[in-house]
């Protein structure tokens, strides 16, 4: 089986459980402005509501977000910390 669809079916099969509470302080930290996944997950680091300040905290959710259509990118710029491209994201008004 190819990788990308057995990737997904193991997406699809937990997509459900995933994280919804980190889902929603995302979409709430989204709400006072475009931020990329390193800036999401130190704002949200520094609330005390994730452990340690980490794209990879945030960024699987922002990309279901995505797919659902309640946050789309804007943009790229740097990482301040890395200096590597990351993508900006907002939340999508209804």
């Amino acid at each position: 089986m190819d990788t990308k669809i057995t990737r997904q079916n193991a997406h699809d099969s937990v997509v459900g459980t995933l994280a919804p509470k980190r889902r929603q302080l995302i979409l709430a930290a989204l709400g006072s402005g475009p931020a990329t996944a390193s800036e999401l997950a130190a704002d949200l680091w520094r609330l005390g509501l994730l452990p340690y300040s980490h794209r990879g905290l945030v960024a699987p959710r922002l990309t279901e977000l995505e797919h659902e259509g309640l946050v789309r990118t804007t943009g790229r710029k740097p990482c301040q910390q890395t200096g590597r491209s990351e993508a900006i994201y907002e939340a999508v008004r209804a």
